[in-house]
């Protein structure tokens, strides 16, 4: 697992973010099986933003890039992307990809992200 992260805090913000959460022992397997992985705390330590990736360093997709509600519009989001995009993992991926909500489009725009076509398809 990502050091000092615990799955509960990872938890805690997704709940935080109207995310549907899941037990502790799929948590802590998804962050350790995270291809690349980032936090952002406030001064007192709190988890306020986490951004990683999944994927086997050819594909990596970008996934979980989540803002404590009270740290949005503090350019917490920002900072993730830049961090995570650095990691070696990702920066020799042949291929990068996310899923962006609506009102994060620009933001993606802004590392260099571009909308594709193609359809989102879950099961």
């Amino acid at each position: 697992m990502h050091p000092a992260l615990t799955a509960d805090e990872y938890i805690a913000l997704r709940a935080s973010v109207g995310w549907p959460t899941m037990t502790p022992d799929v948590a802590e397997t998804a962050l350790d099986q995270s291809l690349a992985l980032v936090t952002a705390r406030d001064d007192e330590g709190r988890l306020i933003g986490l951004a990683r990736a999944v994927g086997d360093t050819f594909y990596a997709i970008v996934v979980d890039v989540m803002v404590a509600p009270d740290e949005q519009e503090n350019g917490v989001a920002a900072e993730l992307m830049e961090s995570l995009l650095a990691d070696t993992h990702i920066e020799r991926a042949g291929h990068v990809a996310l899923f962006s909500a609506p009102e994060a489009i620009e933001l993606y725009e802004s590392f260099g992200f571009t909308a594709e076509g193609g359809t989102y398809m879950q099961r």
